[in-house]
């Protein structure tokens, strides 16, 4: 039924390559967890935090190789739902599909606050502060759901762009610091510190494990990648690789500047670049962090809009939802859809909220 009504509609044409589904998983990948949790997760276990980033890596690993074997055996759109769906159906493919599904959607509204916030820091006096983070936040969403609308190929031609300035950034600054004369490398001795144990390498694993999650919306786009028996498991082992290197790049540096100080803070490379009073170079960081939460919106947003059209399209929602546009090839409906609830949890603006409701998606 389901796989008479796929033969039947209209259906998405396979215009991603492996540069671009790798670019959609780094993108949602690489957000503001880099930029905020490796400083805690030093605080936590001290330079064996980077042992902590090597172990969540690899516990990932096993959850990356699952969805590499699905997304290849299902090269169709709707991801984790739709692996569900085929395996069990019934109500567990609906509450599983929607609690992604939604999870997802609120997730894009903390990516839109998230930017609104890096983009204000370019205006340190500016006033009525929540009422620019609010308007700010439904323009940068906006603007992704209709750069989603109109095409498939424009929406990651901007999250290529982007990607690679985020990825090239964040590797500049990590290089840029280890060579600046500010690294101490004293501050890796002891590397388990014998006051935070082989306890604080895991309990920093419990912080920054939501750090490595993102790589699996590639799987949502599955119906549009090239050669899905071959991109779609590289893709998604790709955008698990990359990120952990860029991660230990920057904690290590991280480590390496602020030592025990790196606990004290949930900035820190606002903090090194204070250290080595450098406002270029805190720019430069305030612009990846603009990048970041630009590209973990955009990815969201499609892996999102993926999963409503594929229920709706197996009957679970209306099937307007599981519809694609005659021309565009898109699905406008559940962008339209997803838009909404996007947007009501971007005007509540409050990210202690908006981030406890997206767990759901976890």
């Amino acid at each position: 039924m389901a796989g008479e009504n796929r033969q039947s509609e209209v259906r998405f044409t396979r215009t991603i390559g492996l540069f671009s589904a790798t670019s959609i998983g780094i993108g949602a990948m690489i957000g503001a967890g880099i930029f905020v949790l490796s400083g805690i997760a030093v605080g936590y276990a001290g330079p064996a935090a980077i042992i902590s980033y090597i172990l969540a890596a690899l516990i990932t690993l096993f959850t990356a190789l699952s969805y590499s074997e699905l997304a290849s055996s299902i090269p169709i759109a709707g991801g984790g739902y739709t692996y569900v769906h085929e395996a069990i159906g019934g109500s567990i493919a609906f509450m599983t599909g929607w609690s992604i599904c939604f999870g997802c959607m609120v997730s894009c509204s903390l990516y839109a606050v998230g930017f609104a916030e890096h983009f204000l820091e370019f205006f340190h006096s500016f006033g009525i502060r929540d009422i620019a983070v609010t308007i700010i936040g439904i323009v940068i969403a906006l603007f992704f759901v209709l750069l989603n609308i109109k095409g498939t190929k424009e929406s990651i031609r901007t999250t290529n762009v982007l990607v690679t300035f985020k990825v090239a950034i964040l590797m500049i600054f990590a290089l840029i610091v280890f060579f600046s004369g500010k690294m101490d490398f004293s501050n890796f001795h002891p590397f388990v510190s014998p006051d935070k144990g082989i306890g604080g390498i895991f309990r920093a694993i419990t912080v920054i494990y939501v750090s490595f999650f993102g790589f699996e919306v590639i799987s949502n786009a599955g119906e549009e990648i090239k050669n899905p028996e071959k991109n779609l498991p590289r893709a998604i082992l790709l955008a698990l690789l990359i990120p952990t290197l860029i991660y230990l790049c920057i904690v290590i540096v991280v480590i390496g500047v602020l030592g025990d100080r790196a606990g004290e803070t949930v900035t820190p490379l606002v903090v090194i670049t204070r250290t080595l009073r450098s406002p270029w170079l805190l720019t430069l960081v305030i612009i990846g962090g603009l990048f970041s939460t630009a590209t973990a919106l955009n990815s969201t947003l499609i892996a999102s809009s993926r999963q409503m059209y594929a229920m709706g399209r197996d009957g679970y929602l209306p099937s307007i939802i599981g519809k694609l546009h005659t021309k565009r090839m898109t699905p406008v409906v559940a962008l339209l859809v997803s838009a909404v609830i996007v947007l009501v949890f971007t005007v509540i603006g409050k990210v202690d909220f908006i981030a406890k409701v997206s767990n759901v998606a976890l």
